[in-house]
């Protein structure tokens, strides 16, 4: 019996033998390699997203580790995307020194919150140990995101009719769908839906995709001027049913630009060689109040500038004007241009520049006599002494029909 089990155990122990002569050749004693994780982002891994993984492989023996290779075992959740490194060969790695991998990994949307394991095999001289490294999968927080709001056109006048344009982007790696997007206008929001309600749905928004969705809204006619803030509510299903909520605030502009033009408002004959007195009228035709007016009346070859070439006016409410006088010495006569530089600002701060051009025709003397031009200048005048002469003379016939009387 003894022989027998002497003969049976006989090839089991030269197998061990030969096993252990293998190991012993391939990791030389003092060999001691680590496989260490340096860091992920994100640090908390997202079920159906991609994370980088840094890695350091530490030799903390006495003596060189050769043929040294890491090769990364696709285990689920986790696999490598595609086009990334999945095996490094280092060939020899001194005794106390380090060396470093980055790789990026995917993981499936089906992965289960919690501690989970990715799986390395590291070969030594052509023996190989399976390392094991341990990663968080953390709760999945699905990111639709708000890129943009913009409006049709960019400013949207009271009373008028506009577009609000709603960018949003699906920031994760899952689906999302059933996506209602409320525009809550309250009532201290001068705006209104027009043609829809202020919600509407997008069935899906596939991984790292963007869509838009428009509101046709319209402004009320007692709307003032300014930037309000609207809040846009989102609730939405992520690819496993649960329902998500958010809200967010961005400011839509309500106004435009004013719309200044210049009239001349008195008929004055221009003349040539000497100095006129013109009136002029800034209107403003828009229903957006015009602020800090400020006119700059520039001299050219034409025409001198006599009186203060800087003129503030103020505000300029909706149909509205404001005038004034402006002296100018007429160099030559013909056609010229009265040119004025215009600045102001809309009542939300922004700040405009213009330059206006008000035609003028200068006369001669001998056109003025000529056209008969100089009645138009003393029309009035004449009217004047003519009733002032038709009065006297009749005030006087009863002053002395009085006198007479009296005798």
């Amino acid at each position: 019996m003894n022989k027998k089990f002497l003969g049976g155990c006989l090839p089991v122990l030269f197998g061990l033998f030969l096993v252990f002569s293998t190991f012993t050749a391939a990791t030389p004693t003092g060999t001691n390699l680590q496989l260490v994780l340096i860091k992920s982002e994100p640090v908390s891994l997202q079920a159906g997203t991609y994370a980088d993984i840094w890695l350091k492989i530490l030799n903390n023996g006495t003596v060189t580790a050769r043929n040294v290779e890491l090769h990364f075992n696709d285990n689920f959740p986790f696999y490598v995307v595609s086009g990334e490194k999945r095996v490094w060969d280092f060939g020899k790695i001194i005794a106390g020194d380090e060396v470093q991998v980055k790789t990026r990994i995917a993981v499936n949307d089906t992965a289960l919150e919690g501690d989970n394991e990715l799986r390395f095999l590291l070969k030594i001289n052509g023996f190989s140990i399976v390392k094991k490294i341990s990663v968080d999968i953390g709760e999945d927080s699905p990111a639709l995101l708000i890129t943009r709001v913009s409006t049709e056109p960019n400013y949207i006048a009271p009373g008028s009719e506009a577009k609000i344009i709603i960018e949003l982007k699906n920031g994760g790696y899952k689906y999302l769908r059933d996506i209602d997007v409320n525009l809550s206008f309250s009532s201290n929001i001068p705006l209104l839906p027009i043609g829809s309600s202020s919600v509407k749905r997008i069935n899906e928004i596939a991984p790292q995709e963007t869509t838009k969705i428009g509101f046709d809204v319209k402004a009320t006619e007692s709307a003032t001027s300014q930037t309000y803030g609207v809040p846009i509510n989102l609730k939405f299903f992520d690819s496993a049913g649960t329902q998500h909520e958010k809200t967010e605030i961005t400011g839509i502009k309500i106004g435009g630009t004013p719309k200044l033009v210049f009239h001349i408002e008195n008929t004055v004959v221009l003349k040539s060689k000497q100095t006129n007195t013109i009136q002029l009228s800034v209107v403003n035709k828009d229903m957006i109040d015009a602020k800090f007016v400020n006119l700059e009346f520039v001299t050219t070859d034409g025409y001198k500038i006599v009186s203060p070439t800087s003129v503030y006016l103020g505000n300029i409410d909706s149909d509205d004007y404001q005038t004034t006088d402006v002296e100018i010495y007429c160099e030559k006569s013909g056609i010229t241009k009265l040119t004025v530089n215009l600045e102001y600002s809309s009542p939300d701060g922004i700040g405009f520049v213009e330059t206006k051009t008000v035609p003028l025709k200068v006369y001669t003397k001998k056109e003025i006599s000529t056209l008969g031009l100089e009645q138009r200048n003393n029309n009035w005048i004449g009217g004047l002494v003519v009733i002032l002469a038709i009065g006297s003379y009749f005030g006087y016939r009863k002053y002395k029909k009085k006198k007479q009387n009296k005798k």
